[in-house]
């Protein structure tokens, strides 16, 4: 394999879709004839994979602490507080939309 911060370049590339059109074609004719660029792109794809897997896992404790974390706390709160952040919830969504039909509004007037 020659050439290789050129070659890590082009894999990088193949793997997130930005080779397009000949060096595509040039890039998968490599492939065929070059048993250690086809052995960088396996490894890089295994680690990518790896990455992805790891940070994933990572992603889904972080989401399990927090979904614990407020499990906890809504069972510490009373009926009422909860009923007061289910107003407050609504109450945000109801002038969010006011806000949003009052500002289409307006551009329809200086429109005029």
């Amino acid at each position: 394999m020659k050439n290789d911060s050129n070659n890590i370049d082009q894999i990088d590339k193949y793997l997130t879709g930005e080779l397009e059109g000949e060096d595509l074609k040039n890039f998968q004719n490599q492939l065929e004839t070059d048993p250690e660029l086809k052995e960088a792109l396996a490894l890089e794809q295994e680690l990518a994979e790896g990455i992805q897997n790891a940070a994933q896992e990572d992603l889904k404790q972080e989401m399990d602490l927090f979904h614990e974390e407020m499990e906890q706390e809504m069972d510490a709160m009373s009926e009422e507080q909860i009923n007061d952040l289910n107003i407050a919830a609504d109450l945000e969504a109801n002038l969010s939309e006011f806000f949003d039909r009052l500002n289409n509004f307006t551009n329809n007037v200086n429109d005029i």
